[in-house]
């Protein structure tokens, strides 16, 4: 029994630091694709397209700066979806889509709010809408298939 309940504990654990390191790789690439995007002056997409390395930088870049920062809300989504016992199901990746973008922003709340002394604007949403579709990128590959 108490086999059982060690090899249970270390599956939380594992699977918490899992989401953490690859969540917050995964949130802090796409808001970096996203700030490469943004930056970019010309409209025409076709141009826009030789520059691969660009978007492979920045996502790699703060890819590792999310690691750092979204660890915290990655992981808690981690435990939180390994506490609700969530599979790959199209149900549980709603769920982990909410849990995700509520993990993500009571963080960046706490983070911008209290950290920064900043207001608190539409850049918490995306934030918000990273977290969430880190969290089922994660889960795609991380939670336990279906019974």
């Amino acid at each position: 029994m108490n086999s059982d309940n060690n090899k249970n504990s270390i599956k939380l654990w594992l699977s918490s630091l899992i989401f953490g390191v690859v969540g917050g790789f995964l949130g802090g690439g796409f808001f970096g694709l996203l700030f490469a995007i943004e930056s970019m002056n010309d409209t025409d997409i076709v141009a826009n397209l030789g520059k691969v390395g660009l978007f492979l930088s920045a996502f790699f870049m703060f890819g590792l700066f999310g690691i750092f920062f979204g660890f915290i809300p990655a992981f808690l989504t981690g435990l939180l979806a390994h506490s609700r016992n969530l599979q790959r199901t199209w149900k549980h990746y709603v769920e982990l889509f909410i849990i995700g973008c509520l993990c993500s922003g009571f963080y960046m709340l706490w983070l911008i709010g209290v950290v920064f002394g900043n207001e608190i604007n539409e850049v918490l949403l995306v934030f918000m809408a990273i977290g969430g579709l880190s969290a089922v990128i994660v889960g795609r590959f991380f939670l336990p298939k279906s019974s």
